[in-house]
């Protein structure tokens, strides 16, 4: 399976972030991305997982999680 790989600027329009949130993001490494030269990339499916690692649940959700263990 083939990468698909952004640009900065894409990324920054995939994830609706500005520019110096993602450059701090990069910069301080939480954030997973090539570095070819000067040039900064991003695999999308990567990024994915990352919103994903980063996903915060409601209240409800986490409500309902754990009625759910009790039932």
């Amino acid at each position: 399976m083939e990468k698909e790989l952004l640009s900065f600027k894409e990324a920054c329009n995939y994830l609706k972030m500005p520019t110096d949130s993602l450059y701090k993001l990069t910069a301080n490494k939480k954030i997973p991305h090539y570095k070819p030269g000067k040039r900064i990339l991003f695999d999308k499916s990567q990024l994915d997982r990352w919103l994903e690692d980063h996903y915060v649940r409601s209240e409800k959700e986490i409500i309902a999680s754990a009625s759910s263990f009790t039932s």
